[in-house]
């Protein structure tokens, strides 16, 4: 007994030192990774493995890195041992397993691994939005929509949730819900590589109803939906945006434009608001309506604007004061 105890005392030193080691191994693979390098990633990794094949963190990163190079079959390994372990990363791992089903073209497959792991983590919101992003490809997009709202409750700042809810809305013909989403998503990345396309969105949602006639003026074409919710919301908007753009048609330019569309589209929810609860009234709602309020829907025009360039960053720069109360309360929400 004696001896035993001795001999593990000498083991003691030696596991930490291991147990550093694979930590440091899978640190440094994380670095490569992220710099493109998957193989250099890979075979760190499987240093780390052989090392420790009890580390969690190993085992996701292994199936991390097959994802990203497209061995989906791989990566599906990994994840089913990070979820069999039961220990750290098992809802990442739901959203990585059911991405790779995916991708190899296994949608229903995917589609119940995410709720499953929903079942196990529901305020996971990556699980939300991978469920939301499969039902997409299959072009269920009521499905999207209410999955993706679950998923925003839990992390309004999650961009990509965002831009899908806008692309989402826009099929589904709700006007205001894709406005809404377009702008909170313009609010987060207002000049990065997707902020055109979220741009892009918000006039597809407000000039599809205009078509010109022979005489170059505008005829207003109103489509309802089936929101029942925001269709007084979305009706009135239409109008707006029309009489708009036929007051000041060859006067103002488009962000200009847009200013006074918001600055009406604001007031028509305040005006709507009465006794309605949810994401889209107590969270999106309350923003907009309180930021009309607040006076800073012309700054905000212009500030989601910023990918568009020329004009609107001229404005920007000169209206520093203007820009920096904006920024104060957005910092203040």
């Amino acid at each position: 007994m004696r001896f035993l105890i001795i001999s593990l005392l000498f083991l003691l030193p030696w596991q930490s030192q291991a147990q550093e080691s694979v930590r440091t191994l899978v640190a440094e693979g994380v670095v490569l990774h992220d710099a493109g390098d998957y193989d250099g990633a890979l075979a760190l990794y499987e240093q780390a493995y052989k090392l420790d094949p009890t580390y969690v963190t190993t085992m996701y990163e292994m199936g991390f890195t097959y994802h990203a190079m497209g061995d989906y079959k791989k990566a599906q390994k990994w994840m089913k041992k990070v979820i069999k372990l039961n220990d750290l990363y098992v809802g990442d791992a739901y959203s990585m397993l059911g991405s790779s089903q995916d991708d190899m073209g296994k949608p229903k497959k995917a589609i119940k691994t995410f709720q499953k792991g929903l079942a196990l983590f529901p305020d996971d919101n990556m699980l939300y939005f991978n469920l939301a992003l499969t039902h997409s490809r299959l072009e269920e997009w009521n499905e999207v929509a209410a999955n993706l709202e679950e998923g925003i409750l839990l992390d309004p700042s999650h961009a990509s949730s965002l831009l899908l809810m806008a692309t989402a809305q826009e099929i589904l013909g709700n006007k205001s819900k894709a406005l809404m989403s377009a702008y909170w998503f313009l609010i987060l990345e207002p000049n990065t590589s997707r902020s055109a396309a979220a741009v892009a969105l918000t006039k597809r949602v407000i000039l599809p109803d205009m078509e010109a006639d022979e005489d170059s003026n505008l005829n207003l074409t109103l489509v309802m939906n089936d929101d029942k919710e925001f269709a007084t919301a979305d009706m009135v908007l239409g109008m707006v945006a029309f009489s708009l753009y036929n007051e000041t048609k060859g006067k103002i330019s488009v962000p200009e434009l847009f200013v006074g569309i918001n600055e009406s589209f604001f007031k028509i929810l305040d005006e709507n608001k009465e006794d309605k609860i949810g994401l889209w009234w107590e969270g999106f709602g309350y923003i907009f309506i309180s930021l009309e309020k607040a006076g800073h829907t012309e700054a905000f025009s212009h500030y989601i604007w910023q990918s568009e360039g020329g004009q609107i960053a001229q404005w920007i720069e000169s209206h520093d004061a203007q820009m920096d109360a904006f920024f104060n309360w957005i910092d203040n929400l």
